[in-house]
């Protein structure tokens, strides 16, 4: 007699689209979805779903095992949540051989918002240049971005640390300005900093000083490098015999 076997030694396609596709946090619940992965051969016979507190999947991070779907159906399996705890999540499929799949993205439950722990500008400050204004930010998973405004205006962001935005202080009229700060995390929560006050109040800038070439020093070549300090934030003309020679920017800091 003739036995004819098969053998499938290909694992499942990896889950590439899980997500938290609701919350309710009143409930304590979330729901977590995605589509059914295929398999080349024997069929997807399960799925191993995996949670973690600190985005790491390894041997002691809890599962649990699902029956599978047919290809390209949405599965969705409620998890429990609380407000105080981000979870992540993420998913293997298996075969009837017994084949596993890569391990899907993670998906993240995060209630959590960012916290705005500085910002280097007091409230009630008099500003007479340029600011640099930078923010301390944290958040328990990530800080996404920090966005700032003025009198309402969003004005710049930051998406990397530590998040700073230059305020053109010539831009705006002597007076009365607020800033404020807004965080967020990579899933969207937002954390809003009180608001900030400065007076802007433009004064001349200190006179700018030479420091080579020195006071009646004698050249015999036709061009030489002139060096001095000046204010930061400033235009510095160059004049020579009165006639201007160019103009040069002193960065901030």
């Amino acid at each position: 007699s003739v036995v004819s076997a098969a053998i499938d030694a290909f694992p499942p396609l990896a889950v590439t689209d899980l997500r938290v596709s609701a919350v309710r946090l009143a409930q304590g619940q979330a729901d977590i979805a995605w589509t059914a992965p295929s398999d080349d051969f024997s069929g997807v016979a399960r799925y191993f779903f995996f949670t973690s507190t600190i985005n790491v999947f390894g041997a002691n991070t809890s599962s649990a095992a699902i029956a599978a779907l047919p290809p390209g159906s949405t599965v969705t399996l409620t998890v429990s949540v609380t407000a105080d705890r981000a979870l992540f999540f993420a998913v293997k499929s298996q075969d009837n051989a017994g084949n596993l799949s890569a391990i899907s993205n993670t998906a993240v439950f995060d209630p959590i918002p960012p916290s705005i722990t500085s910002i280097n500008l007091a409230d009630g400050s008099t500003l007479s240049r340029p600011r640099i204004v930078t923010v301390q930010a944290a958040d328990n998973v990530a800080v996404r971005d920090v966005v700032f405004s003025i009198d309402g205006v969003i004005i710049g962001a930051d998406s990397t640390f530590p998040f700073s935005f230059l305020w053109n202080t010539p831009n705006y009229p002597d007076g009365v300005h607020t800033l404020s700060v807004v965080a967020h995390d990579t899933v969207g929560n937002a954390s809003v900093s009180g608001s900030i006050t400065a007076l802007l109040n433009y004064s001349p800038p200190t006179s700018p000083v030479i420091t080579s070439p020195a006071n009646g020093f004698a050249v015999n070549v036709a061009t030489i490098a002139v060096l001095g300090t000046a204010e930061p934030g400033t235009n510095v003309d160059v004049l020579v015999n009165g006639t201007a020679a160019g103009t040069v920017f002193v960065p901030i800091g």
